[in-house]
């Protein structure tokens, strides 16, 4: 076999392979500035705010093709934003497939978190865990305000709960405008404010089922297409 007939080969089957994914990407913004943890953002309420931790669980996706039928992976990941690679998911479809929408969940959905200790994205080594019987911490904010009365100004929101009348899954469902890829800005000041706004020196933790489903209800504002 000829060099180039290997390299022509080789082309068709990258070219292939690529048509057979969708690539979900997220990236972290306050408002319009990308997040980072040596930058001062504000809140709804004009109150200084840093972040050092942020990172949530993207589970149960479904894509939805142009002729309606839905293309679903049942996994969770771990998005992380000291992590740049988690912030990309990869997933395998049919190359014949073009996607008109994206629904996900945010959170572990309640057979995962009834199903004790696991692996990979939902290991409890990375932090997410609270315990056998109260499952999975969907989403994790962590930083410092001045006007929080926490030791050292600490603000901690760590979201989860899958039992009504205390759920806070949320479903998210977004409009595609290309067919093999989407881009996803995650604003954390939406997070803080988009229905519910939380007010550092009322509010500065959420770590139990108290006020969890206010900040829940502010996910899906918390997600804009951007590519």
């Amino acid at each position: 076999m000829t060099r180039s007939i290997i390299i022509l080969l080789l082309l068709i089957f990258t070219l292939d392979a690529s048509a057979q994914q969708f690539n979900l990407t997220f990236r972290h913004y306050a408002g319009d500035s990308e997040l980072s943890k040596q930058t001062t953002y504000y809140n709804f309420y004009n109150q200084p705010f840093s972040v050092s931790k942020f990172k949530y669980y993207i589970s149960n996706i479904s894509l939805t093709s142009s002729d309606g039928k839905p293309c679903f992976f049942e996994s969770s990941y771990l998005i992380d934003n000291d992590d740049d690679e988690s912030q990309r998911i990869i997933l395998p479809v049919g190359k014949d497939h073009n996607f008109s929408s994206v629904e996900f969940i945010i959170g572990v959905d309640s057979l995962h978190n009834c199903s004790g200790i696991q692996s990979g994205a939902l290991d409890p080594l990375n932090g997410m865990f609270w315990s056998w019987n109260t499952g999975y911490i969907f989403l994790k904010l962590e930083g410092i305000s001045a006007l929080s009365t926490l030791p050292k100004n600490m603000i901690e929101y760590h979201i989860g709960g899958y039992a009504y009348p205390n759920a806070a899954i949320r479903k998210i469902k977004i409009a595609l405008n290309k067919t093999k890829s989407a881009v996803l800005k995650v604003d954390v000041n939406k997070l803080l404010s988009a229905v519910n706004k939380i007010d550092f020196r009322l509010i500065p933790s959420i770590t139990g089922k108290e006020n969890a489903t206010m900040m829940a209800d502010n996910f899906s504002s918390m997600f804009i297409l951007s590519e």
